[in-house]
């Protein structure tokens, strides 16, 4: 794997997947709903480096709405299987549920 030191945060998102299509992860980011290190991104080409923390609101049946707060491990080359997650980034224990009004 060669040494990549930043990715497209869209990018990330996707080859993590967070988001099924990289469309999706765009048009997220585009929203404003991503913060890079706290700072709130509304570019999905702003760059993801390594040890970056992603926070943003995820909401998945039958568990709800969380905010997740995200440490990036790694900056894959491609999308990769959803068991490799782990490996990919380290998934904050605070990631508290909220409620969407």
């Amino acid at each position: 794997m060669p040494d990549n030191i930043e990715m497209r945060l869209d990018k990330w998102l996707w080859h993590a997947r967070f988001y099924k299509t990289r469309a999706r992860a765009t048009q997220f980011v585009k929203d404003g709903k991503v913060r890079i290190n706290g700072t709130r991104t509304s570019r999905a080409s702003a760059v993801v480096h390594i040890g970056d923390v992603l926070t943003f609101p995820l909401t998945r049946p039958p568990t709800g709405a969380h905010i997740c707060i995200v440490e990036v491990l790694t900056l894959p080359t491609q999308r990769t299987s959803a068991k490799s997650l782990p490996y990919l980034c380290l998934i904050s224990a605070l990631s508290l549920p909220y409620d969407i009004k």
